[in-house]
């Protein structure tokens, strides 16, 4: 079972490293889509208003060159969706059987990966989940 784990991020340093390495053995691969500027969709002033550059990059470069398992593509797109679609796109293009996609500040425990991970061999036939999040 081939899982990608995708990033769809903009200004996310403060905690992407701490996600990225609580799911590096869950999935198969994981790429970072690194908005290189805000979404125009929504307010076609963002790129100018809003441009403020991070440490997201720096972060997850060294974190590539540690683990061969992460990819970081960088881009610009015009709203969430095309975002998301990129990714997506990544995945069928390289035959992965499921797409995780995963805020830049969402952690997850190792037994809820684990769990994650017997319920899609047991249900191969789901075509797409949706974890609910519960303390």
């Amino acid at each position: 079972m081939k899982i990608a784990a995708v990033y769809c991020v903009y200004n996310e340093d403060e905690y992407i490293e701490y996600s990225i390495r609580s799911i590096l053995g869950f999935a198969t691969h994981i790429y970072v889509l690194l908005g290189e500027q805000p979404y125009s969709a929504y307010n076609t002033q963002a790129r100018d208003q809003f441009r403020v550059a991070d440490e997201t990059e720096r972060v997850v470069t060294e974190l590539a060159r540690q683990h061969p398992s992460i990819t970081l593509i960088k881009g610009t797109w015009d709203s969430e969706l095309d975002h998301r679609n990129a990714g997506l796109a990544r995945c069928l293009t390289e035959r992965y059987d499921y797409y995780f996609l995963i805020d830049g500040d969402e952690v997850y425990r190792q037994d809820h990966l684990a769990n994650l991970r017997e319920d899609l061999l047991a249900h191969p036939e789901v075509g797409q989940f949706i974890i609910k999040c519960d303390l």
